[in-house]
């Protein structure tokens, strides 16, 4: 009896066979990867068919295409699915894409899709832009990141030459891969314009080209250091003062000035100018940081001898604070 029962309920059972005309809706043909692709010659998509029961093994789907080019025509399905990209063309007419399953040269069944593109506009689906910017300053030795980037899939073997008219790029030749391509480009000492352009190359052949421009602050100075020729002023002499600019990192920016001021305390203690500078006009500092050498000369009537004369060099630092360097001369 039992026997019996059990034989009744397989017989109820509904048993999946391969290829019955019924597995046909088993199988769903999708493409993916289309948001904002147009026709524009380098833009792929994804072609898959997938299905949700299994399926014997060695089965191979065939996808076709009246437009564009496949990467992979012929594909093993494994794991429920089989995939392949398209490399769109430049056309704007209906893509009608085809997936054959094939059990050896028997082709088992056929799903079918249509899609159209519109025109590609190629320019406006790339973007660069300019990283890595926050706290920069034109200090010679930091770095920003160039990058040349895409929200859509684009064919392979595309690179990115990067060009600059200032500064230095770390790499300037950049595979174009997973929608991006970045570049290192080192900052000069100098405050200046910035012209940058990236262009999108298939071959020799330059897809697209972009192009940026933008600049970066000053890198002021945080230190001075001051060094005279002699240890005290005479009325016969005169005093001759180096002068060196610092940062706490990285270098100043190339021109950098110094203003110079030389007092004495009178009697009743304030700052009476006292002497002469000579050379302070136009005195911009060089890579180093350090600026031209100036003169201070004491043999005037203005000078009280024998009180000491105080040197002053002042700064403004990047956060706009004055910073200053006192050195005393006495008389001698």
């Amino acid at each position: 009896m039992s026997l019996f029962i059990l034989g009744l309920l397989l017989s109820g059972c509904d048993e999946y066979k391969p290829f019955e005309e019924r597995i046909e809706d088993d199988f769903i043909i999708s493409l993916k990867d289309t948001t904002g692709v147009r026709a524009n010659g380098v833009s792929y998509i994804t072609l898959s068919l997938t299905n949700t029961k299994e399926v014997k093994e060695g089965l191979k789907v065939s996808f076709e295409t009246n437009k564009g080019t496949l990467l992979q025509s012929l594909v093993n399905f494994e794991n429920h699915k089989a995939e392949t990209k398209l490399l769109l063309s430049q056309d704007t007419g209906i893509y009608f894409i085809k997936a054959s399953v094939k059990d050896g040269e028997k082709v088992k069944l056929e799903k079918s899709i249509q899609i159209t593109f519109q025109k590609g506009l190629l320019d406006q689906e790339f973007y660069l832009t300019i990283t890595d910017t926050a706290g920069v300053r034109a200090d010679g030795t930091a770095t920003v990141t160039l990058t040349l980037s895409s929200n859509i899939d684009v064919k392979e073997g595309l690179r990115v030459i990067f060009e600059t008219n200032k500064g230095t790029l770390l790499a300037s030749d950049i595979p174009f891969m997973n929608k991006n391509a970045s570049a290192k480009l080192k900052v000069e000492q100098d405050s200046v314009v910035y012209y940058i352009r990236a262009l999108l190359k298939e071959g020799t052949q330059t897809k697209i080209e972009k192009s940026a421009i933008f600049s970066f602050r000053r890198a002021n100075p945080d230190m001075i250091n001051l060094e005279l020729d002699r240890s005290a002023y005479s009325i016969t002499a005169n005093t001759l003062i180096k002068t060196f600019l610092f940062r706490n990192s990285g270098l100043i920016s190339k021109g950098s000035v110094a203003y110079f001021s030389a007092y004495q305390i009178n009697s009743t203690g304030q700052a009476i100018d006292v002497g002469r500078f000579e050379g302070i006009y136009n005195n911009v500092s060089d890579a180093s940081g350090k600026l031209g050498e100036i003169k201070l000369f004491t043999p005037v009537p203005n000078v009280d001898t024998p009180k000491i004369i105080y040197i002053q060099a002042k700064v403004v630092n990047d956060k706009g604070d004055t910073i200053r360097r006192t050195v005393q001369l006495p008389f001698r």
